[in-house]
């Protein structure tokens, strides 16, 4: 069943870059897609890889005239890579080889990228030509910088709602077709990347965390240098002041007062991340590195006089927190911790440690929504920690505060390669996303090998069947 389409696609983008399902190169993107639900997965048949929109165009048209869906890989990393909804045989299009970074403007602080760069590609670019602007990282270097803003991902800086940073993109549809969003999709317009809106209904969004299309180039603001920032840390131990501090943190977000998404991570999240702190859930008191069971990460932004006056009331809200401790530069300058936080927070990507990298192939992952509320925060915990209990599972953990939304993102690592460790990292995210779900929490993001289990969660409603007839257009 494969051999011919692969021919075919070899004659696309060349025998050197598209392969079998069974061939060894392909390993990594059956972990990548695993087999959760392999009950309604036809699998994939092959891999192409193109190096430009043109190759790009002609995959689509091949693997739609071959009644096949297409699967999307950005890059290496993997991060937000697209499963189709149709159950029907898949070419993966992986897009590492479409990895030019097209343009930097910085008069208007923007940039231009395909979807194979990466954020490490991006902040060199910027440092080697001098650019005072500052990307927003989400974690990973290596991540695809569309990608990230095409799963909807949230940084550390104040950009750090990606798709709000978004403006422009060009996508290749399933038959080949060509669309450009925003103003790129008038004639003669010179604003593509400069107004997010274009005449009539607005379609990025359609394209995001989707299979209508595939991404060929994104568009997305830089933020400019600001004089100064004024990073702080705190740390928390048990749920009540986890709640306590998300109470406290609330009128922080909403009026703006702290700019950047607050990150509130467990012990757990930051020890797998940050290189030499693999397995240490809490270090020997008084280690530089010692760390709460949850800890606070938030940044000010502006000039050296406005940032003391507005650390003055920001220190002071923290602190009736019962059993905060409060931390700056002057306690936590060399903690491997804080040193990779406070990077995030000024636009710096970071390497994190290879052995304990929470990636696609060695973790489950899924996001829920709630307000931004500390009963809500509790009960979310108590869900995980409920679901993880019953599989003797630790999770990585992470909050996010922004604009109005409190999001919760949970990693349930496992060994690669260790089936008994993933079939109970399965379990544990089924348990989670039934519990979140019946506690009315919205799922917002997920592994692609997750995807069509949360789907299920989502089938009978309006959107659901928009989406659906909408596939239908697209997929002739």
């Amino acid at each position: 069943m494969s051999a011919p389409i692969i021919a075919e696609l070899a004659g696309v983008v060349g025998a050197d870059h598209v392969f079998g399902a069974g061939d060894e190169r392909a390993v990594p993107y059956r972990q990548l897609f695993g087999d959760v639900d392999v009950d309604a997965e036809a699998g994939f048949v092959g891999v192409a890889l193109p190096a430009d929109v043109q190759e790009l165009r002609n995959l689509a048209r091949t693997i739609t005239a071959r009644d096949h869906v297409i699967w999307v890989c950005a890059n290496a990393a993997a991060n937000g890579a697209v499963i189709s909804a149709e159950d029907k045989p898949a070419v993966v299009i992986d897009q590492r080889r479409m990895n030019r970074i097209l343009e930097v403007n910085d008069y208007s602080a923007y940039a231009l990228v395909e979807p194979g760069v990466s954020y490490r590609q991006l902040y060199e670019h910027l440092r080697r030509d001098d650019i005072a602007l500052w990307i927003d990282c989400d974690g990973n270097p290596d991540n695809s910088v569309a990608a990230s803003i095409c799963s909807r991902q949230v940084g550390y800086t104040p950009y750090g709602n990606h798709l709000l940073m978004q403006c422009g993109m060009e996508v290749v549809l399933p038959d080949g077709e060509l669309l450009r969003t925003g103003m790129g999709a008038l004639p003669g317009s010179d604003t593509w990347q400069l107004t997010k809106y274009n005449f009539g209904p607005y379609l990025d969004g359609l394209f995001t965390q989707s299979d209508l299309g595939v991404i060929s180039k994104i568009g997305l603001w830089l933020m400019p240098a600001p004089p100064a920032s004024h990073p702080f840390m705190a740390t928390l131990d048990g749920v009540d002041a986890l709640a306590a501090m998300v109470e406290v943190l609330r009128p922080l977000v909403i009026g703006g007062t702290i700019p950047n998404p607050i990150a509130i991570s467990n012990a757990a999240f930051e020890t797998v991340l940050a290189p030499g702190l693999q397995g240490r859930v809490r270090a020997v008191p008084g280690n530089i590195a010692e760390l709460g069971e949850w800890n606070v990460f938030a940044a000010l932004y502006g000039t050296p006089e406005n940032l003391a006056l507005t650390w003055e009331a920001v220190a002071g809200a923290l602190t009736r927190v019962d059993g905060a401790a409060l931390f700056t530069a002057a306690e936590r300058g060399e903690d491997p911790v804080w040193r990779r936080r406070t990077d995030l927070m000024r636009g710096v990507p970071v390497d994190i440690d290879g052995s304990g990298i929470l990636n696609e192939i060695t973790s489950l992952r899924l996001t829920a929504v709630a307000p931004i509320d500390g009963e809500h925060a509790a009960r979310m915990h108590e869900i995980a920690v409920g679901a993880a209990r019953a599989q003797d599972v630790v999770l990585a953990c992470e909050y996010l505060l922004l604009s109005r939304t409190l999001l919760k993102r949970i990693h349930v690592p496992f060994a690669p390669g260790d089936a008994a460790a993933r079939g109970s990292a399965v379990r544990v995210v089924r348990a989670l996303i039934e519990g979140l779900i019946a506690a009315g929490y919205g799922i917002v993001d997920e592994s692609p090998s997750l995807r069509r289990l949360v789907d299920r969660y989502c089938r009978g409603t309006g959107l659901y069947d928009l989406i659906g007839r909408l596939r239908a257009t697209v997929y002739p």
